[in-house]
């Protein structure tokens, strides 16, 4: 049994063996059918539990603004519905497409009156597609549409690791968790009320992070030539370190602002620091709603040699924060709190106190351990006590509404602390006045999420059933029982009480839908099973709202489980169904040391099986394929240059294995690994007369790219390759600047995170500690022992392995004439999807590359010397 925010979420349209007669009538799919796809954002229900607001995410097509971000998560293109789960009737409220400006994180005031929502829509003189983020709030009485001053939000950017993060909870609904636009982006914002707002603004001239995340990489840039130009002002940029280190921008900070729409006015209530780069905001209203408690990001801990920062992978601990209180009933400001040395570096903000008059905190004294402690921190007073003794269980900090909360409050004095146990598993903990007591769970492990009931019990999800927490007796009792494989669904926020839960049960006797009463285990009438993404749930109306995506386009359905009802409200591109999706397949088979693995196989539109077919293979080390289902590559709704069945469609066999790879703490010899899991795949599909082994290609982006430097340094079996984004030299891209960090003055070279990814390819210690290991695991050490014609893409701002990785590798090749061809995207990010025209040209590059070099066909354009010009064109058409 599995708890999830969402339900069977399948693809098995995918599937499915295709209609012959159907598919032959159709194309097979283009770059055009994956940029012209739309998405739903998100979908919100409104208290009523009738009208949802819909954010759907437009086509990537002409006319539009881009470099936000990859293009297929920003929210810069999206409009706003407003579409009844009852009826089915629809408007769009938002016109984002003639201004090529978007509205999103649409959320609904308490009483549903107003949508509060971001957008970038430009008014009076400011530019098409906007030049920042502002709030804007719709009345659904009028209509009406304004937007609420001037000033940007703090906006949190989108994929790769968050710039700008806001973490705001609480407010009307009570909330412990992350307000939220999407998931993945935190909200500016929140209702405090019916009609004042609380946002995290930013000064005037600040420009919100959806915008300036890589846009201001090039106002630096027309800055410097401006300067140089006029040879007045220097263009330098100072880093330090140590007794060295450089200040960053004081300007960098967040505005806490109340906009009260009954009043017309604004209310600053407090000017908080930030560190852009790394970590959060966090900011949580009291439930009483008097004050704030703050616990914001304030720096970069400074490296020190010999000490290793813990949980590399969670950017959190790598930061120092500060925490601080707001009286919102007197302009007052912040005031700071003095923290005792046990806590003086502080890492969590938890919840308040239902009484409004402390707060939990997680902290801890050496920023290089992992030993943490909570801690009761007053609103009022110094008196900062510790309490509990256990370790918490989770080492990640939460950062967003999808992760549970280790601690709880059970009552205005006593709280629920989930800790790690001796034995390696976890354990909840009851921590009050007169000490703490360890919560019995019975065999298997002890729940991770708790819930409240109708009546305000905990309640949680066990061994296939409902439990209750007995706080009397320390323990979990039984309530009912489910079927193994049935989905639960609840409430997010644990702070929410809710009578009902769902659960959905797929198959057999007792298959479907039902609400079950969170106190006494009694199940409804079942419904029957639904299929797709859960997008929200109103359990006092017993509505759902659910996505359902397709080979024919994807549809948002309203489920009305009283009436035993579901409506088509939403359908978006329909042009799907005019492609030939081809089938798809999976093979087993095992890795060189034994070992079953299994990889997905696409078959090309009108796949003959007398034939034998060039195969591509996408890599990924790393990556494993589940099953078909599982997949995630096998996604008709993949973005970009990722779309496998754009390959297929040309002809080819397309095939990803699996490449596992063991535990960090074993992970000393990546690189040595990478041919052991990929050619026994190739194999397997000769053996099975799939594939031509005189006509194979290999691609892959990212730790794909590496994974592909990798492989042709080991093996010549391979007619053509493709790497983009790749790392090939470890060293060098553990110290290297993120190449859009020099617009931070002061603190850009602490923007790289890079040096945490190292952990990956096995290394723990800086370069200096282990050059061994680092060369043995660089693709760049081997470069002389590629013989197979390679294409290298690469961004010129990619985060993640700037583009010194692409240029010293084909460096390596051009030195021994090698047949390898560069070519770097001006402005492009890691994603390589920045632009759509990027993404179109990148695909047939692509394809031209490797119908060239894997099938043979076209001929090679000869250089002024008479050889083939493939190494050193590096121009950019």
């Amino acid at each position: 049994m599995r708890q999830f925010d969402a339900f069977w979420v399948t693809l098995a349209l995918v599937l499915l063996p295709p209609d012959v007669a159907a598919q032959s009538a159709r194309h097979p799919i283009t770059i055009d059918d994956v940029l012209a796809t739309e998405r739903v954002d998100r979908a919100t229900l409104a208290p009523d539990g009738e009208w949802a607001a819909v954010v759907v995410r437009r086509a990537a097509g002409a006319g539009e603004v881009y470099d936000r971000t990859a293009y297929e998560t920003d929210p810069g293109r999206s409009d706003v519905w407003l579409v009844s789960a009852k009826s089915g009737e629809r408007r769009r409220i938002t016109d984002g497409k003639s201004t090529a400006s978007g509205y999103w994180c649409a959320t609904w005031s308490p009483d549903g009156r107003r949508l509060a929502m971001l957008s970038t829509q430009p008014e009076e003189s400011e530019p098409r597609g906007g030049d920042n983020v502002r709030l804007y709030v719709w009345e659904r009485t009028s209509g009406r549409l304004r937007r609420q001053g001037s000033a940007a939000l703090m906006t949190q950017t989108r994929y790769g690791s968050p710039l700008t993060m806001p973490d705001l909870r609480g407010g009307a609904d009570q909330g412990t968790l992350p307000h939220a636009c999407s998931r993945e982006e935190n909200a500016p914002f929140l209702w405090l009320d019916n009609n004042r707002i609380l946002a995290a603004t930013l000064p005037e001239e600040g420009v919100s992070g959806l915008i300036d995340q890589y846009g201001r990489l090039h106002r630096d840039a027309a800055r410097d030539a401006a300067r140089l130009r006029s040879g007045l002002q220097p263009t330098g940029v100072a880093f330090g370190s140590g007794a060295a280190q450089v200040p960053g921008d004081p300007a960098e900070r967040t505005i806490l602002r109340i906009v009260d729409l009954a009043a017309g006015t604004t209310r600053d209530v407090a000017s908080v620091p930030v560190f852009p780069l790394a970590g959060t905001t966090s900011v949580t209203v009291s439930p009483d709603g008097s004050r704030l408690a703050v616990l914001t990001t304030t720096a970069a801990f400074q490296p020190m040699a010999g000490k290793r920062r813990p949980f590399a992978y969670d950017v959190l601990w790598t930061v120092e924060r500060r925490l601080g209180f707001v009286n919102l009933m007197n302009d007052a400001g912040m005031r700071w709190t003095a923290l005792p040395l046990g806590a003086r570096y502080p890492l969590e903000l938890y919840d308040w106190s239902p009484d409004s008059r402390q707060v939990v905190l997680r902290a801890r004294a050496d920023p290089f351990k992992d030993r943490t402690d909570l801690y009761l921190v007053p609103a009022t007073d110094r008196n900062v006590r510790r309490i509990g003794t256990g370790r918490v269980a989770v080492d990640t900090v939460r950062i967003s509404s999808r992760e549970e909360s280790p601690v709880l409050w059970l009552d205005t004095h006593r709280l629920l602390a989930r800790v790690h146990e001796d034995n390696g598993g976890t354990a909840w903990r009851l921590i009050g006045p007169k000490g703490e007591v360890r919560i019995a769970h019975g065999e298997g492990p002890s729940p991770e999420a708790l819930r409240r009931n109708g009546a305000g019990a905990i309640v949680a999800v066990q061994r296939g059933g409902l439990v209750r927490l007995d706080p009397v007796r320390a323990a979990f009792v039984p309530v009912a029982r489910f079927a193994d494989d049935a989905m639960i669904v609840w409430p997010r926020d644990p702070a929410t009480r809710s009578s009902k839960l769902l659960v959905n049960v797929r198959e057999g006797a007792n298959g479907g839908l039902r609400m079950i009463d969170a106190a006494s285990g009694a199940a409804s009438t079942p419904f029957r099973s639904v299929v797709g993404d859960l997008h929200d749930v109103a359990f006092a109306s017993n509505r759902l709202l659910m996505e359902e995506r397709g080979r024919d386009g994807l549809v948002l359905r309203g489920v009305d489980l009283a009436a035993g009802m579901q409506l088509d409200v939403m359908t978006l591109n329909p042009h799907l169904k005019s492609i030939n999706w081809g089938t798809t397949r999976l093979i087993e088979y095992k890795d060189a040391g034994g070992a079953p693995l299994k990889a997905s196989v696409i078959l090309p539109p009108g796949y003959d099986p007398a034939k034998r077919y060039p195969t591509l293979l996408w890599v990924y080390q790393g990556y494993q394929v589940p099953s078909l289902e599982g997949d995630y590559f096998l996604d008709p709704y993949v973005p970009g240059l990722y779309n496998l069945r754009l390959y297929a469609a040309h002809g080819y066999i397309v095939v990803v294995p699996s490449m596992p790879l063991p535990p960090s703490p074993a992970r000393d010899n990546p690189y040595a690994l990478v041919a052991g899991s990929i050619l026994p795949a190739v194999d397997r599909l000769v053996e099975l007369g799939i594939t031509d082994p005189d006509r194979l290609g290999v691609f892959g982006q990212s730790r794909g790219g590496y994974t592909v430097f990798a492989l042709l340094t080991q093996t010549n079996r391979f007619k053509g390759g493709v790497a983009l984004a790749g790392i090939s030299d470890l060293a060098t891209s553990y110290r290297g600047f993120d190449p859009a960090s020099y617009g931070w003055p002061g603190i850009g070279h602490q923007k790289s995170g890079n040096w945490a990814i190292s952990e990956q390819f096995g290394r723990f210690v800086p370069p200096s500690d282990d050059a061994a290991g680092y060369a043995r695991n660089s693709p760049l050490t081997f470069a002389k022992q590629v013989t197979t014609p390679l294409l290298i893409v690469h961004g010129e701002a990619d985060v993640r392995g700037n583009q010194a990785q692409a240029e010293q590798f084909f460096s390596a090749l051009y030195e021994q004439g090698k047949t390898a061809q560069y070519v770097r995207y001006g402005g492009e990010s890691h994603s390589l999807a920045q632009s759509p025209a990027n993404v179109r040209d990148i695909v047939a590059r692509t394809l031209a590359w490797f119908d060239r070099f894997v099938k043979g066909e076209g001929a090679a354009s000869p250089s002024s010397s008479g050889q083939v010009n493939a190494a050193g064109n590096n121009q950019r058409n």
